[in-house]
């Protein structure tokens, strides 16, 4: 499979005065639903759709009392999936640092050696929208 993209514009933020550079921007064709997912598999395996979707809310859950828990939820060949936590201001000493210095949690993702891989090995396609005949214009009467 080969992954679209197209090619965008950007400046550095931080050089009010450079001149924009331009960067690959990945094209997703859509959103794919966990329930279509489910469909996919159940078409080709012993599963129901139903079974699958059930499985994965617990699945689901499950992660987020690993996580909740402080703990690191691996995901095999997945990958796995870790908190981070966000300070909003810091202290200038550890005895001076509290809660209220954190700012929030992120969830950061580390992919497994499969999706790695497929990294290494895509494929790039420029995009290009494809182009609608416009009907000629009927003259004025």
């Amino acid at each position: 499979m080969s992954q679209k993209y197209t090619v965008v514009a950007k400046r550095n933020p931080g050089e009010k005065d450079a001149q924009s550079k331009y960067y690959a921007q990945a094209k997703s064709n859509m959103k794919v639903s966990v329930k279509d997912i489910c469909k996919r598999i159940s078409e080709r395996s012993s599963y129901s759709k139903g079974e699958l979707e059930g499985t994965i809310n617990e699945f689901l859950l499950e992660t987020e009392h690993v996580l909740e828990e402080g703990n690191i939820a691996q995901m095999g060949d997945l990958g796995n999936f870790r908190l981070s936590i966000r300070t909003a201001t810091p202290a200038e000493t550890p005895e001076g640092f509290t809660k209220a210095n954190i700012q929030d949690s992120k969830i950061i993702f580390w992919p497994g050696a499969s999706l790695r891989k497929l990294c290494k090995t895509m494929d790039y396609v420029l995009y290009k929208p494809e182009v609608v005949e416009k009907e000629p214009a009927e003259p004025a009467a």
